[in-house]
């Protein structure tokens, strides 16, 4: 049995992801029995587009609290540990999953490994960058932990794997002597509705896709909105929810729903239908992160604009094309007016072929194999 647990995410929130590793596990493992222990509507959100749902089982719930209380936060890791932990010893799965695993949890995890049987993966994203950097309050202290203890001993290393979700993400040095995987984030792609050609249109829709928030710079799509809002040609969307950050850069420009809720899925998938250009304007610091909104833009093949940085430089040596970047914003502006867009070079079947289920699944299995013959 092989046992997937999330102690993170509740409703919709990283549903795809988690979906989409459960799947590439399906592809390694077709005949092994899989659970998944997490908050009760994440698991619903997860199976929801699984063909076959009784091949995933409802482990049990997870307590998970609301990120605005500190308090009932680290309640929840504490209850969420003592609970996993039982769960693993009493059921005795022979793989363990961790789909997210907050850093102060991972440390405690990794001290009482010795007891426990599984191997164990972790798939990590986006947290690397703040662990490396200690840039995010919450997660500065975990990042001084993880890395003023070692825990590589080869007990230890040998049960514990890495999954790295994403080719170009930078793999920290208190790290350096882990069994680490690199793969990109697998991904679901279906058919999409035919397309009107850019050229045939009398105005364009650009958008920003997932969270707007100042952290994404996202405030400048807001910003380029006021400067160009006498171009009637150019219409201005945000395709997800908007963060309090942003309230200040708030305009009539943008359609954007500015209630700080998640729009519902069928809102942001009417959304993204609509929309003609993407617009990113992250920093090399998005190397570490970006997956998720250029996933969304290569599901439903909208071209991207973008200002220059590694990831983009990355897809580039992968002779993937579907995106045009810009060294700063006036130049992007240029770009627009100039009515540049036309002749983007789009391939998203490229793109479709570097991050699908079956590619992430090839290079897992091979390196689990890896893994286990030099241990």
């Amino acid at each position: 049995m092989i046992l997937f647990i999330d102690g993170n995410q509740i409703d919709d929130q990283h549903s795809s992801i988690n979906r989409s590793m459960i799947k590439v596990f399906e592809l390694i493992y077709p005949n092994e029995e899989f659970r998944v222990l997490c908050e009760k509507s994440h698991y619903t959100k997860i199976v929801d587009n699984i063909a076959d749902k009784h091949s995933i089982n409802y482990a049990s719930g997870l307590y998970i609290a609301s990120p605005n209380s500190k308090l009932k936060k680290i309640f929840s890791e504490i209850y969420n540990f003592l609970f996993i932990i039982c769960y693993i010893i009493f059921n005795n799965p022979r793989k363990v999953v961790f789909l997210s695993l907050y850093p102060t949890s991972h440390y405690l995890y990794r001290r009482i490994s010795n007891f426990l049987k599984p191997e164990i993966y972790v798939v990590c994203h986006g947290e690397l960058r703040f662990i490396r950097n200690n840039t995010n309050s919450l997660l500065t202290p975990c990042g001084w932990m993880i890395k003023a203890f070692s825990f590589s001993t080869n007990k230890i290393k040998s049960k514990w794997s890495y999954i790295y979700l994403g080719e170009q993400i930078e793999i920290p040095l208190f790290m350096q002597n882990e069994n680490i995987v690199k793969i990109n984030l697998p991904t679901e792609f279906k058919a999409i509705p035919p397309k009107q050609k850019l050229i045939n249109k009398t105005c364009i829709t650009l958008a920003t896709i997932g969270v707007s928030s100042e952290s994404k710079m996202t405030h400048l799509f807001f910003e380029m909105a006021m400067k160009l809002k006498s171009n009637k040609k150019i219409r201005f969307i945000a395709t997800g929810a908007v963060d309090h950050t942003i309230m200040k850069y708030k305009n009539s420009n943008v359609d954007a729903d500015y209630s700080g809720q998640f729009l519902p899925s069928n809102e942001v998938e009417k959304r993204l239908n609509s929309a003609d250009l993407a617009v990113f304007f992250y920093n090399d610091a998005y190397a570490d992160v970006a997956s998720g909104a250029v996933l969304e833009a290569i599901r439903y093949e909208i071209p991207v604009l973008a200002l220059n940085n590694k990831y983009f430089q990355f897809l580039k040596k992968k002779n993937v094309k579907f995106f045009k970047c810009f060294e700063n914003i006036d130049e992007m502006e240029e770009f627009i007016l100039s009515d540049g867009y036309y002749d983007i070079n789009c391939d998203f079947s490229s793109a479709k072929k570097l991050y699908s289920i079956e590619a992430a699944a090839k290079i897992l299995n091979a390196s689990i194999h890896n893994f286990h013959s030099e241990n």
